[in-house]
Parts: structure tokens; C-alpha cells; sequence
């Protein structure tokens, strides 16, 4: 009887984290500043090497399946985020800051400054600039207090 692929819902927490830590060590698939980010064999590669993960739990996992997955998990923190970012950027109270429940959150912080920035001319832009700003500033103070502890 053939197995049944698991559902990407099913994967135990160590495994997603597994999963989240390699796929933050191939920089070419998230790091819009990288030099090989725009190199398609690099990533290629590195996408050959996230499905063979994923295969560890789900035998017929392709491309398709891990980028469903890597897109998921970055919608799910970016939601998160702006959530943490908006008291800051306001300037709210520390009654009116927002902690994250989302169990893989730290995790995925070093994809704060990785969003793509898109050039307009609006004040209602710049205004938006200016709070990602102040937000790549509070996310990379974040993520360098995370790996302190």
C-alpha cells in the first residue's frame, strides 16, 4: 500500500525548524541583497536542497510544495510583524505592544529587512519609507538581541 504524503500542517515543530534553519543558511532564496539571488542555478540548487528535506516527511514533495511552504511561513511572520512594528512606529505605550504568539516568530526574524522596496514618488510613500525605517531598525536590533540570549 503506497504511503500517504503528509500534510505540511503535520510536521512536527522540530522539523519545521529544521526547515526554517536551512533554508536561512541558503541566502540565494531570501536575501534580496545577495549576489546570488538573481542567480537561477544557485537557487536551483538550493531549492534541490529544501525538497530533499521535505522528502525526509512527504515522499512526493516537489519545488511546488516547498515554495507553498517558505510562502506560508513568511505570510504568516510578515503578518505577525507588522503587528509588532505598528505600537513602535507609532509611538504607543508599552500597554499597547503586541507580543507575537506565533511559535516559530524569533525564527524567522532575519527576514525583516529582506521585503522589496518599490521607488514612488508620493508623500503618503515616503511617510511609509520612513516606517520601514524606523522598522528595519527595530528588527535588526531585535534579531541581534535574540541571538545575544
Amino acid at each position: 500500500m503506497p504511503s500517504t504524503p503528509r500534510s505540511m500542517a503535520t510536521w512536527s515543530r522540530d522539523f519545521l525548524l529544521e526547515f526554517v534553519e536551512l533554508f536561512r543558511q541558503e541566502e540565494c532564496l531570501w536575501k534580496v541583497k545577495s549576489k546570488n539571488y538573481y542567480n537561477r542555478s544557485k537557487k536551483d540548487a538550493s531549492y534541490g536542497t529544501q525538497i530533499g528535506k521535505v522528502q525526509e516527511v512527504e515522499p512526493d514533495a516537489t519545488r511546488n510544495t516547498v515554495v507553498k511552504k517558505i510562502n506560508n511561513l513568511r505570510s504568516a511572520f510578515r503578518k505577525k510583524h507588522k503587528k509588532v512594528i505598528k505600537p513602535q512606529v507609532s509611538g504607543a505605550g508599552a500597554e499597547k505592544m503586541y507580543a507575537p504568539r506565533l511559535w516559530y516568530y524569533n525564527q524567522l526574524l532575519f527576514l525583516c529587512d529582506q521585503e522589496a522596496q518599490h521607488s514612488s514618488t508620493s508623500s503618503m510613500q515616503e511617510e511609509e519609507d520612513s516606517e520601514v525605517n524606523l522598522l528595519f531598525f527595530y528588527c535588526t536590533s531585535l534579531y541581534s538581541y535574540i541571538l545575544l540570549i
